[in-house]
């Protein structure tokens, strides 16, 4: 080799030498870069779509899928929009692959391949990478083909009910859907379940596609290892000092030699932590029971102090004003054991206080804050007299306290017998009697006759209370229906004076409506009649309508059937219809600076729209559409631990009888 090639080869090397110390170089200042966490101000989806089909899924679907965000638009340049999830992390780019991936495989893309890439976004190929150089990930997608099912491939000693509850709960991997991998897991996991409640908990289950074949068509097999029939053996009971063992077995729903089901147990536990006498229960197999096929239960419990005293400050909707103060203080016993009867007594004082007047910071006055509640209560329960339907014995007094929306006085000593029923998850009733001695003074002109102002009643009442409930959060439902049902009659057949009768109804259904959007739609009706004229008896026990949680715009308790005075009658007839959407809106508060943005960030801020419709008649002839009040509004909500805390604002339309008003309701809860 002559001087010129050596030279060329030298060339070369030192070349190379160049290049490397340059790209490890731009290696360091990238992982520099990275390590800086820089802010994401693209994220670009390109994809390898099989070429014969269509897919289904947009590349706005794929970013909202992302746990990554673009910094960008209006708010971004405002500085709106922070987070970690503005910003590159390492563990940001698995977790974005998984949350795509699982995308995909619900929508049938069982073969769908995610690659991430990131880098940075520099104005010239020679600029330096600093931390405030922005990040462009880039994810590029092979979706591969779109599968649906094909036919369901049972195993030959699966047959009768157990194929036939089988092709039921799989009804929703019918052949020729597109195949959603976590409802196969959904399938088998409930299949599993419903052989554990017949008996077979050892059973095993597989639900497999089969995707080696290349067609688009995938069939299912399903293995199924059903094992021997299980029943329950005996259970021992550890941790039971203070209370009777029979407390504890009582709520077992199983016996020895009865078929095993796993549901018997999961209620079991329920019932045990619903009759109030333990604070933990553990329901589990006896690891040393020799038979396996008749397995022995050991129940641990640790037992709840039979005495205890409570005291609790809160805020409620008040029937008089937005918001009352509430106070309540109690204390009881649970273990008065009489015979075969373990029952349980209760005292409690209950108050409520609410301020009157407009407040005003500078001139407000502890005379303003009225009672709206004063309450005593003693009870006393047998939880278990007939096969777990409780009895309830309460003696209440009410003091003289003047009801600043009806504007006369009312107290009241009474006596009564209660009992409440469960029916599967959803369903409650109860059924009571109660016998009170009411006293009313300061009657108004149009409730007393002649210069009567004070009544003195006995009234004797039975009612009865049907709620199915299937909502899927107390606080904040996003699916489901609430149904109440409420029948009040007094007098008649019962004895006392007077006669009287009361039905309310409403039916609420919560759904998505879009994504983030929930919509609560409520219809609600009531009807309230006396047969002998007795009015001035019942005077509140009609219906009143109007604020927060009815008809927004109007005072509480203030729409209906007014006196000369514009002080409410109460109605007979109701009728209320509320349509409302929720969202999350915007979080302007999780930027609050001295640390008040953290604390905000755990009370997201949520908002509403709204419209109500509804009125309170007197008589059924003035129910006509002219005569429904129409109000209309927006508010917010901080949704804390204990609820949600309410403001709205509403117009009431001007039209028929209505004249425009507005108002701000603040309190707590939805209005529904």
């Amino acid at each position: 080799m002559n001087s010129k090639g050596l030279a060329s080869i030298g060339a070369c090397l030192v070349t190379l030498l160049l290049f490397a110390d340059a790209v490890e170089a731009l290696d360091r200042a990238k992982l520099r870069w990275l390590r800086d966490r820089p802010t994401i101000r693209q994220i670009e989806v390109r994809r390898q779509t099989v070429a014969t089909q269509e897919s289904s899924i947009s590349d706005g679907d794929v970013r909202s899928a992302m746990y990554s965000r673009a910094v960008g638009g209006l708010f971004g340049a405002l500085g709106l929009q922070r987070g970690r999830n503005t910003k590159y992390q390492r563990e940001t780019l698995a977790r974005d692959t998984l949350n795509i991936l699982a995308l995909y495989v619900r929508n049938g893309y069982l073969r769908a391949r995610i690659e991430h890439m990131v880098e940075p976004i520099r104005s010239d190929d020679t600029s330096r990478l600093s931390e405030e150089t922005p990040a462009r990930i880039i994810v590029t997608i092979d979706e591969g083909p779109r599968l649906r099912y094909g036919a369901t491939r049972w195993p030959d000693d699966v047959v009768g009910r157990l194929r036939f509850e089988g092709n039921k709960i799989l009804s929703r991997l019918h052949p020729g859907r597109v195949i959603n991998l976590f409802d196969i897991r959904d399938a088998e996991f409930r299949y599993k379940e419903f052989l554990a409640n017949n008996g077979l908990p050892y059973a095993e289950v597989a639900i497999r596609p089969d995707t080696a074949v290349t067609d688009t068509i995938i069939p299912l097999s399903i293995d199924v290892v059903l094992d021997s029939a299980v029943t329950f053996g005996e259970v021992q009971i550890v941790g039971d000092s203070i209370y009777p063992e029979f407390a504890a077995r009582r709520e077992l729903t199983f016996e020895p030699g009865k078929q095993y089901r796993r549901q018997d147990i999961i209620e079991s536990q329920v019932r045990l932590y619903e009759s109030g006498y333990f604070s933990t229960v553990q329901l589990e197999r006896d690891t040393l029971s020799a038979n396996r096929y008749q397995p022995d239960f050991i129940l641990r419990v640790r037992e709840r102090s039979p005495r205890y005293r409570s005291f609790s400050v809160g805020v409620s909707q008040s029937r008089d004003e937005d918001l009352q103060l509430d106070l309540t203080g109690s204390y009881g016993k649970r273990d008065i054991e009489v015979g075969r009867l373990l029952l349980r007594t209760e005292i409690t004082a209950e108050y409520g206080l609410g301020y009157f007047e407009k407040i005003r910071l500078s001139k407000a006055r502890f005379d303003n804050f009225r009672f709206t509640e004063h309450r005593y209560l003693w009870t006393v329960t047998e939880p278990w007299l007939i096969r777990r339907l409780p009895v309830t014995l309460g003696i209440e007094w009410q003091p003289q306290l003047r009801d600043q929306i009806l504007g006369f006085e009312t107290g009241l000593v009474g006596i009564s017998l209660e009992t409440q029923r469960r029916f599967g998850r959803h369903i409650e009733t109860l059924l009571g009697f109660e016998y009170t001695w009411v006293t009313i003074d300061d009657l108004p002109e149009e409730l007393a006759d002649a210069d009567i102002t004070r009544v003195e009643t006995q009234r004797r009442q039975i009612r009865f209370r049907l709620l199915r409930d299937s909502r899927d959060n107390f606080f904040n439902p996003r699916r489901g229906t609430l149904s109440r049902l409420e029948l009040d009659y007094f007098g008649g057949f019962l004895g006392g004076d007077g006669e009287f009768a009361k039905a309310l109804a409403s039916w609420t259904k919560y759904q998505p409506v879009w994504p983030g959007w929930i919509s609560a739609t409520r219809f609600r009706v009531g009807w309230a009649q006396t047969f002998q004229g007795d009015r001035a008896i019942f005077a509140d026990e009609f219906i009143f309508l109007g604020g927060a949680n009815t008809v927004r715009g109007f005072r509480e308790n203030r729409l209906g059937p007014l006196d000369s005075e514009g002080d409410p009658l109460g109605a007979r007839y109701t009728l209320v219809v509320n349509q409302e959407f929720r969202w999350k809106t915007i979080q302007i508060l999780n930027w609050l600076p001295l640390g008040l943005g953290r604390i905000f960030r755990t009370l997201p801020l949520w908002q509403t729209a709204f419209i109500d419709i509804g009125n309170g008649f007197e008589n059924e002839t003035e129910i006509s559409a002219d005569n429904i009040a129409v109000s209309y509004g927006s508010g917010l909500q901080f949704l804390t631990p204990a609820g949600p805390i309410r403001l709205d604002y509403a117009r009431v339309l001007s039209r028929g009888e209505f004249a425009f008003q507005d108002r701000l309701h603040f309190t707590i809860l939805y209005a529904f």
